[in-house]
């Protein structure tokens, strides 16, 4: 079965106002089996985030390792200690270093070498930026074995693109998912899953189709409060999965 997980991004608000272990807490009791971390230790150290995301019954198949984690093994080794996670991935370089040609090689070299130490799977995350140039995001992992992809339905609805086409034409290569649901524009609040325009019930058929250990939600600024919004949308999540 395909784990159900959120992106701790998404509950930043959230946790400011009930604080990291009544946020974990909730997730569980929304129905989520895991977290996809990000590089925030929420001022009690990553060890005791760690702690209670298992506490709490959850696990991280993936996390969102900032650069500077990235590209430090020491640091990127910490948070694989913490929080158990199989899979690191590069969730933003600036434009200038993605499509220049040396930059780039340089950045995901030295990635792929930490990750390959401490046997780790890397992928990297899109935004709507790298698709400027048609080829470029889709070569990443052809130019640079093993990185896979994390593709971002929504920042691929965003850049013009057909999402579930991109996630069929480049399906070999992809490592896991973000289903982040588009609503019309950037600035427009996010749909409930399901109800917007990133082909988010194919995007889930094809992660279930094509043997991802997990799925993870996304959102930047949901159109109702945060737990109304991932309760909603997590049944529309294991429906489409379970349909």
């Amino acid at each position: 079965m395909m784990d159900l997980g959120i992106q701790m991004y998404s509950l930043r608000n959230y946790v400011a106002d009930a604080g990291i272990d009544k946020t974990l807490l909730t997730v569980k009791s929304c129905g989520f089996d895991c977290i996809e971390p990000i590089c925030c230790d929420y001022g009690i150290g990553y060890k005791a985030v760690g702690k209670l995301m298992k506490n709490h019954g959850l696990k991280a198949r993936s996390m969102h390792v900032a650069l500077d984690f990235m590209l430090d093994i020491n640091k990127l080794s910490q948070l694989k200690e913490a929080f158990g996670f199989e899979t690191a991935v590069i969730p933003w370089m600036d434009k200038e270093s993605f499509f220049n040609s040396e930059k780039r090689a340089e950045i995901l070299g030295k990635a792929i070498e930490n990750a390959t130490a401490l046997s780790l799977t890397i992928a990297y995350h899109n935004h709507n930026f790298e698709l400027d140039c048609d080829g470029v995001l889709e070569s990443v992992p052809k130019d640079f074995p093993p990185i896979k992809l994390q593709p971002d339905i929504f920042w691929l609805k965003a850049a013009g693109k057909s999402p579930i086409n991109f996630l069929r034409e480049n399906a070999e290569n992809i490592e896991l998912l973000h289903i982040k649901e588009y609503g019309g524009s950037i600035d427009t609040p996010a749909p409930i899953v399901g109800s917007g325009y990133s082909d988010s019930a194919q995007a889930l058929v094809f992660a279930r189709d094509h043997g991802h250990k997990s799925v993870i939600l996304e959102y930047e600024k949901p159109c109702e409060d945060d737990i109304s919004y991932i309760t909603k949308s997590i049944e529309f999540m294991r429906g489409a999965i379970n349909g």
